[in-house]
């Protein structure tokens, strides 16, 4: 059982992923790109075929943690060409729900940049990077409820787990790094570290921050 607030009442379909248990080495956080509504997010993965979805959410709103499926099992959430899902498989992939890189256009910050969409993003929640990261110098930051809850989610998982995590972490953490896939490294991974393509999580020193405090809190 957890022993941090977890809602696992709204679930995820049982096409949605893959019911074979393997051994979790590793976590990878995401953002959903998207609107604050996790159950929304469930919705989304419900209504599609292909099994792509990730075991928790945190809610946009709520900073709720909600558990989409029983993370022993797996689904698709990384897209790494060439692995046949093998870190998928060794990884619990959490998901943040934020709308992630944003234009300012006349002092407003707008999310999904190639269209330009009618959402408006709070100047208070706006992240304001020292440098662009992956082209681009805003993100819709986090707020300080949903760091919070990762932190507790990971402190449940890293122990319920046993996964070796890194022993600190900095900026480079949010960088590519392709020996982590050649070796299915453990420890807690950005899908930025695997995909050159892809802009979750953005570098966030609040995240590092919190990465580090497990750090010191999980030493082995």
């Amino acid at each position: 059982g957890y022993d941090i607030p977890v809602n696992a009442q709204y679930r995820l379909n049982s096409n949605q992923f893959i019911k074979q248990v393997f051994d979790k080495t590793q976590i990878f956080l995401h953002y959903t790109a998207g609107g604050p509504s996790a159950k929304n997010v469930i919705d989304y993965w419900n209504s599609d075929e292909p099994q792509i979805a990730t075991a928790y959410l945190i809610d946009g709103n709520t900073a709720g943690i909600y558990e989409c499926f029983n993370p022993d099992y797996w689904s698709y959430h990384l897209g790494i060409k060439g692995t046949k899902g093998r870190l998928d498989k060794a990884s619990i992939g959490i998901e943040i729900c934020a709308y992630g890189p944003l234009v300012e256009k006349k002092g407003k910050f707008y999310a999904w940049p190639k269209n330009y969409s009618s959402v408006v993003i709070p100047n208070d929640r706006v992240c304001d990077l020292e440098r662009d990261f992956r082209g681009f110098h805003h993100y819709h930051a986090f707020s300080d409820e949903q760091i919070s809850a990762l932190e507790s989610l990971l402190s449940f998982l890293i122990k319920k787990y046993s996964i070796k995590i890194q022993k600190s972490f900095d900026l480079t953490w949010f960088d590519y790094n392709d020996s982590v896939i050649a070796n299915t490294t453990p420890g807690i991974w950005s899908h930025t570290t695997v995909r050159k393509d892809k802009y979750d999580l953005y570098p966030d020193v609040r995240i590092t921050k919190m990465l580090n405090r497990l750090a010191a809190k999980h030493r082995k």
